[in-house]
């Protein structure tokens, strides 16, 4: 349902400021995440956050100074003071907006027509408002092998649909990479039926593909080094008699192990990472962990392990909670030790807000500078285990869920690992009718 004053529906209005914040959540996505994966540093960069912000306001200014003009213009009893103030704060916020931005019209010819540009636009590409003015903006900016797609993105913003997606364009300083966000205008009477923005993302797109270079070839040559230093220390070991020799050999052998393990673990977490479904679904923790549990277990059948779980228990978290689960279960199986080797794991509703799983085990405990990355003093720069890397995607995940963990040692010896996750409130029975609400 809408309601209207003076002609203006203010359902655009709301309309308008659900696009313009939906273009931040998805900026996050497309540009927050991918670097905080890659560099894996633990959080997003200050610059990347600037531009989300940057991008975030510029849209909701255009929208709220466009439905203001609207407005002013069909409500003809509006005083001219107030009717002069918000177009003209939205004007100065385009002209001062830290990101390049164009208004363009969209001839019959599909062409984006540039109406005005603001002075970061004119510093970044090179072209003052007047040289521009009545101009394709195509014509000037896009590379000619890019004609093609630029204008797909220009007929979608015609068809009144917010676009966003990595480009190419030409600069002052040669071709850079751009962060493109197109917000169609859709009113009749505005000169402008789009508004362009780009964020220059070449810098980080530069460091990511060098990151994933440096990382493969580290990852493919530390792998296949080590397992050559792990076979000829097993052929020492085989070989000498001296004890204190083969303790040496021994303790190589353990070293290398460690390795390919770091390297293994480096390789799945890349593999959650890129196939992974960042958006929150509804999942039943209880049958997640049984799960989880009974494919684990198999692999190690010198560890005793019990569980305690409702019939279902429905949380909210993304799509890679079962690879957090499952390394948070697995750690707990691989680090027993002493003759009495289990591990305990409950799933409860710990609060009216938050689901609990509990994983308990009879470990040696977690080192304290791994424990350190869960209240925010280790980085994941400084972390030198495979176990370490596993505590730090679950974390990730877990957080990335909107829950947290809690590390609590065990006496005498062991630690709890509590996962929280929200809970999914479902209605049990239908809602009654307005007919029933009434006559309670």
């Amino acid at each position: 349902m809408s309601t209207s004053t003076g002609g203006t529906s203010t359902t655009l209005l709301f309309a308008g400021l659900g696009s313009a914040l939906g273009i931040v959540a998805a900026g996050s996505a497309m540009i927050g995440t991918r670097p905080l994966l890659l560099s894996v540093t633990g959080s997003v960069p200050g610059s990347v956050v600037t531009v989300l912000v940057g991008v975030g306001a510029l849209c909701a200014g255009f929208v709220l100074g466009i439905t203001h003009e609207r407005h002013m213009t069909d409500e003809s009893s509006e005083s001219p003071a107030t009717a002069s103030s918000t177009p003209d704060q939205f004007r100065m916020f385009f002209e001062h907006a830290p990101i390049p931005a164009v208004g363009v019209s969209i001839d019959e010819e599909g062409q984006p027509v540039v109406e005005h540009v603001n002075a970061n636009f004119e510093e970044v590409f090179g072209f003052d408002a007047e040289t521009l003015k009545d101009e394709s903006l195509a014509a000037h900016i896009v590379p000619p092998e890019k004609r093609d797609t630029s204008a797909a993105l220009v007929g979608e913003l015609d068809d009144g649909c917010i676009v966003e997606g990595e480009v190419q364009r030409e600069t002052n300083r040669g071709f850079r990479t751009f962060a493109f966000t197109g917000v169609p205008v859709g009113m009749d009477e505005s000169e402008v039926d789009a508004y362009a923005i780009y964020s220059d993302v070449t810098t980080e797109q530069e460091q990511r593909q060098r990151l994933q270079v440096l990382y493969r070839v580290l990852r493919h040559d530390l792998r296949n080094r080590m397992n050559v230093v792990k076979g000829n220390a097993e052929i020492i070991c085989e070989e000498i008699t001296d004890p204190e020799l083969r303790e040496w050999a021994e303790a190589l052998s353990a070293s290398a192990d460690e390795l390919i393990e770091l390297s293994s673990q480096t390789r799945q977490i890349e593999r959650s990472l890129d196939a992974g479904d960042y958006a929150r679904h509804t999942i039943d923790a209880a049958d997640l962990v049984e799960d989880v549990l009974g494919e684990v277990s198999t692999q190690y059948p010198e560890v005793e392990s019990q569980y305690t779980t409702p019939d279902e228990l429905h949380v909210v978290a993304n799509g890679l909670i079962d690879t957090a689960v499952k390394n948070a279960i697995k750690n707990a199986f691989e680090h027993n030790v002493g003759p009495d080797q289990n591990v305990d794991v409950t799933v409860r509703a710990a609060s009216r807000n938050y689901a609990e799983i509990s994983i308990r085990d009879d470990g040696p405990g977690i080192p304290e500078s791994e424990r350190r990355l869960f209240d925010g003093g280790s980085e994941i720069t400084q972390l030198q285990h495979a176990s370490g890397l596993g505590l730090w995607l679950l974390n990730w995940i877990v957080t990335q869920s909107g829950g947290e963990i809690e590390l609590t040692d065990t006496t005498p010896t062991g630690t709890d690992v509590r996962i929280r996750l929200p809970l999914a409130y479902r209605e049990t029975e239908p809602a009654g009718t307005a007919d029933e609400v009434a006559g309670d």
